[in-house]
């Protein structure tokens, strides 16, 4: 199709009605789409406002959490220091010369095995007195 000048060519009257309804469609459809872009932005923006709020309640409740928490960690710190304090009365209640004790007890072993030999034969001889009075084989006289 070879160039023609615009000035030369004057449309008809229908072909600017069809061009006129065309621009119309199409702003109708561009208004259409913005408002449905508009909504679009509502719906964002309240949704945003609903997990902003959300996220503010959640914030709430940890911050709350750590005040009980530290709390509570307060609470087991100064159990924990009355606890170490107990056990290092403890350990300063053990005499210090242990090892003096225990080496004076070794010594007295050998006296203590003759006085459990000793009583052990006094036992033994009592138990003794007794059977023979049982068998008739003593008698007590007065």
């Amino acid at each position: 199709m070879p160039f023609e000048d615009p000035l030369k060519h004057t449309p008809s009257e229908s072909s600017w009605e069809h061009e006129r309804a065309q621009v119309l469609t199409q702003l109708l459809l561009m208004k259409q789409s913005l408002a449905d872009t508009q909504d679009m932005v509502k719906e964002i923006r309240e949704a945003q406002k609903i997990t902003t709020a959300d996220y503010m309640k959640n914030v709430t409740a940890i911050q709350t959490n750590c005040t009980i928490r530290a709390a509570q960690d307060k609470r087991i710190l100064s159990d924990l220091v009355r606890a170490q304090e107990t056990a290092d009365a403890a350990r300063d209640s053990i005499p210090d010369n242990l090892d003096e004790r225990m080496t004076a007890l070794e010594k007295l072993a050998p006296v203590t095995r003759a006085v459990l030999w000793v009583g052990g034969a006094l036992g033994l001889s009592v138990i003794g007195l007794i059977w023979a009075l049982i068998t008739g084989q003593a008698a007590i006289s007065f």
